[in-house]
């Protein structure tokens, strides 16, 4: 990817049919307002946007849930959310690659912060557009009504808190 710079990779696994392939629950973040982790646009790289209408100059990793589109980038801009399309260089539906190509330094991409911390106080990624950052996250659990296993009703009132 650094040797090519016009190339562009997708990488994608099956999108799961959540209880019908045996999980047990799934968790996925909700894309709806209001939007409980903090989100962060991070980079390994050395150039830097200074408002978020400069992305589609930058070499941006965008994450797609498998099966849908790619998710916008979210940034509060003068109290008003709003969510950007910025063509991407990288598209990942997994978190391992997604993460790799971020810390190898390929792109920017907003991350969750809390998963980040030892990156960012390592000096391995770098906070990006903060005056920027949007409002918390809220996520949805699916899961089964009946037949709860203990262990699954244990993380459901953990989730719930």
């Amino acid at each position: 990817m650094v040797r090519y710079r016009g190339w562009r990779l997708r990488c994608r696994h099956p999108f799961p049919r959540y209880i019908g392939d045996g999980y047990d629950r799934a968790l996925h973040r909700s894309t709806s307002s209001p939007l409980s982790a903090g989100l962060a646009l991070l980079s390994g790289s050395f150039r830097h946007p200074r408002h978020p209408n400069d992305l589609p100059g930058h070499d941006v990793i965008r994450y797609r849930f498998p099966g849908s589109q790619r998710l916008p980038l979210t940034f509060n801009v003068n109290d008003q959310v709003v969510r950007l399309d910025p063509p991407p260089r990288l598209v990942f539906d997994d978190n391992h690659h997604f993460d790799f190509a971020v810390r190898s330094g390929l792109g920017i991409a907003q991350l969750y912060r809390a998963t980040e911390i030892p990156a960012i106080e390592a000096g391995e990624l770098v906070e990006l557009l903060t005056e920027f950052e949007p409002g918390p996250v809220q996520f949805k659990l699916y899961y089964p009504t009946r037949n709860q296993p203990p262990k699954l009703r244990a993380f459901i009132e953990w989730f719930c808190g």
